[in-house]
């Protein structure tokens, strides 16, 4: 069993179970591993098993334990260094999750090798930020330095083969490990301040730009309008840019929703900012959910010109790369079958959740000349020439859980006190647990600091905030620094001589030079703007160049117009209409103004979302309406829906499915409310009409509903490979309607449509006299068609 330190009591059962009775045959159980480099406790990972399988081995099998204890990865001053420090540190083995320490060898073909340790220390400033940017920035001038002006030597050639004549160490031989990814975007700024290239590891900070939170809570928003951290984030972000003011504002102004409130404030306001950015976000919920992930993305990204803004910064590369894998990723999703926007969500939050599987997008190749970013986790098992360790101030976090489990305790949580206004507090177990695991924490953060020392082969940097005092003991220690000062016994004059000799083995003659740095500006280097190359044209070259009188510009074929069944409806209404909004841009209706209570339109909403199942409560709260009986109303108009006779032998249905369908050679995207199977093996379209009506005016009524119902019965029997019928379903009086009208003569109308839109004719002759306008989201004025 290999790593068997990363072993956690599950799969320990398991080996086990596998092993069988060791006692009547021993020798089958073969363990590799090093207890020190066990850093995986957040896993359930427990290094004690490993203190339990060498006593289970050495003394009950008649087994032996072979220590590896030759490194053949670092140069001696590296080993001497960790020997120094971590035979102080790992001392101790008197607790279960204890080893005590081994010292490591250099191997034979190292011990001849040059190399370093320097400790950089930066000064402490008053405020947490600039003083993680000032760190940040003394890392960054460190490791330009060393490749532009102290041309740092490693014993690698390029395909990491060792070699005995060193070479100049490139930017691809460095590699920073973090112990935590919070203050990853403060080195990203450094080094890109300082020109120097760099690749962020798989496991590292994908989720956790910007741009790509900024595109996430835009989508959360658009699946869920009550999600009020997402809009609040949308608002704040470039896409908008509305200041905090504002919005501060716009949250007092009202009850309910942000989205309502902000609406209503618009609305009153006239705000200009805050009307673009109610339109957008309007115009993308009527998409959200009846076009495809992907479509709905790319169509985010067009109407916003975020590509424009991303494209004006200096790392607008990486920017724009970034949100084409969050597209990337959407097409994955979609690849594996059918996904809503709903579905889309809940997989991107497992997909942040589990943050620490994606690493960033990036415009090179991994193995291109980039200093290397990732975690001290996602290092172990690697090893690179220059190694730099910073933020070794940051400590050990603490755990908050309600509910701890241990192997030995049982289940430890968070109770109501009756002796004290039944606030929680800790069960006596959870105290046990949480004792231990503060113990278990720290005992593991020093072995993550003995990773990290050790994936350096020829150089290691490494670099904290200078503490406060010089003189803790490793008892009093919570972090790798005060560790370090405590193991090098750092002293004032050390710093101000600018070295720490130590002296390993004790007694011996080999002294090993800590090189120590506390001014950041007393290291070479040079901020490096982006700046235009000047290319020499070579001698013999005519630097004349013949341009034609003329250049052609490049034909760009126009993408294909996906139609809307709406639009060829508002086409067929009044082509006037058509053009103002589809291609003026214009809103359909005033977006600054909620449907406070129950309009049409809010009850259309309401009524479409309880039929996709939601919670009528939750629903009619959403829209501002506070009335249970209201909530209890409109759950009895979809209960007697689910009860009618098209119901009744339904043995499959789905809800508000998007579609991209070919229709007669023209494209078409919509969303069908609901496709039913019945047990006859028929499948039916149903779509629901939310508005007043007569039921003498149902036939009439159903003729202008022909085109639409025509192209969801056509999509959906592409979907399901049959044919399809198609029903509007009256909600307010209960009743059904099949589709009317000779198929052939509606395609033929819509074909016309659809050739009149692609010909840009935006009028019939009757508009030849109309003098209509359209103001105020409306058209005033008479048809002189009509």
């Amino acid at each position: 069993i290999d790593e068997f330190q990363d072993t956690d009591p599950v799969q320990f059962r398991i080996f086990l179970k596998i092993l069988g009775d060791l006692s009547k045959q021993s020798q089958k159980l073969f363990v590799v591993g090093d207890p020190k480099q066990s850093i995986y406790l957040f896993r359930d990972a427990d290094v004690t098993l490993f203190k339990q399988t060498q006593e289970l081995i050495k003394n009950d099998l008649g087994g032996k334990i072979i220590p590896l204890d030759i490194n053949f990865r670092s140069t001696p001053q590296i080993i001497g260094l960790v020997n120094y420090l971590f035979s102080g540190l790992l001392a101790d083995n008197s607790k279960p999750w204890e080893f005590g320490y081994d010292q490591l060898e250099v191997s034979e073909s190292r011990k001849k090798h040059i190399g370093s340790v320097e400790l950089l220390l930066c000064p402490i400033e008053i405020d947490k930020h600039e003083e993680n940017k000032k760190e940040a920035e003394m890392v960054a001038r460190k490791i330009q330095s060393m490749i532009t002006n102290e041309k740092k030597k490693i014993y690698w050639d390029e395909d990491e083969k060792q070699i005995d004549v060193p070479v100049e160490v490139k930017y691809g031989d460095v590699a920073i490990l973090l112990q935590r990814r919070k203050n990853l975007h403060y080195y990203e700024w450094a080094l890109r301040k300082y020109a120097i290239p760099y690749h962020v590891h798989a496991g590292l900070g994908y989720f956790e730009r910007q741009e790509v939170i900024d595109l996430s809570n835009i989508v959360k928003f658009l699946e869920n309008e009550l999600d009020d951290v997402a809009l609040y984030g949308i608002l704040r972000s470039p896409y908008f840019g509305i200041s905090d003011t504002l919005l501060y504002r716009s949250a007092k102004s009202g009850s309910g929703s942000l989205w309502w409130r902000i609406k209503q404030y618009a609305g009153d306001l006239k705000d200009p900012s805050l009307t673009i950015a109610i339109e957008l976000l309007e115009n993308w919920l009527e998409h959200a959910h009846r076009e495809p992930v992907t479509d709905l993305l790319r169509r985010i990204i067009r109407d916003s010109g975020i590509y424009a803004v991303y494209g004006s910064m200096p790392e607008g590369k990486s920017l724009i790369a970034n949100m084409e894998k969050f597209l990337e990723i959407a097409r994955s999703s979609q690849k594996r079958g059918f996904m809503s926007l709903t579905e889309f969500v809940s997989e991107l939050v497992i997909l942040i959740d589990e943050a620490q599987r994606e690493g960033e997008a990036q415009v090179g190749l991994e193995k291109d000349n980039n200093v290397k970013i990732m975690t001290v986790h996602a290092s172990k098992g690697l090893e690179f020439p220059i190694v730099v360790v910073p933020d070794m101030i940051a400590r050990a976090g603490s755990n908050n859980s309600y509910i701890l489990i241990d192997e030995k305790y049982g289940i430890g949580i968070k109770a109501p006190d009756p002796d004290d206004n039944y606030q929680l507090k800790d069960t006596f177990i959870k105290k046990l647990i949480n004792h231990d695991l503060k113990d278990k924490t720290l005992s593991e953060k020093k072995r993550l600091f003995y990773v990290a020392a050790t994936r350096a082969k020829d150089h290691l940097v490494l670099c904290s905030v200078k503490p406060k005092q010089l003189n803790k003991s490793f008892e009093d220690g919570k972090n790798w620094i005060e560790w370090a000062v405590s193991g090098l016994e750092l002293e004032e004059t050390d710093i101000t001589n600018g070295v720490k000799n130590i002296e390993f083995p004790p007694g011996s003659s080999t002294i090993i030079p800590v090189k120590i740095t506390d001014d950041p500006m007393s290291i070479t280097a040079r901020i490096q703007d982006e700046a235009p190359t000047l290319i020499e044209i070579p001698k013999g070259i005519d630097k004349k160049v013949d341009l034609p009188d003329e250049l052609t510009p490049i034909e760009v074929p126009e993408q294909e117009h996906v139609f809307t069944a709406s639009e060829i409806g508002t086409y067929l209404g009044c082509p006037l209409k058509y053009y103002q909004v589809y291609m003026v841009g214009r809103p359909k209706r005033d977006v600054t103004v909620s449907a406070i209570g129950e309009s049409a339109r809010t009850k259309g909403l309401i009524i479409h979302e309880i039929f996709q199942g939601k919670d009528p409560e939750f629903v009619v709260k959403k829209y501002g309406i506070d009335d249970p009986e209201k909530a209890r109303s409109y759950k009895d108009h979809y209960q007697t829906f689910l009860f009618s006779d098209m119901m009744k032998d339904v043995i499959e249905e789905y809800k508000e499915i998007p579609f991209r369908a070919r229709i007669n050679g023209m494209l078409f995207s919509g969303n069908i409310d609901r496709l039913v199977k019945k047990k006859d093996g028929s499948w039916i379209v149903i779509d629901y009409k939310t508005g007043e009506i007569q039921p003498d005016k149902m036939k009439e009524k159903i003729k202008e509903y022909s085109i639409q119902l025509l192209i969801y019965e056509k999509a959906a029997s592409q979907i399901v490979g049959t044919a399809v019928r198609s029903y509007v379903y009256f909600t307010q009086i209960n009743e059904f309607q099949e589709r009317s009208g000779d198929e052939s003569e509606i395609l033929e109308k819509v074909s016309n449509i659809v050739g009149k839109i692609n010909n840009k004719v935006f009028k019939y002759p009757d508009c030849e006299t109309c003098t209509r306008q359209y103001t105020d989201y409306k058209l005033i004025g008479n048809c002189p068609g009509l």
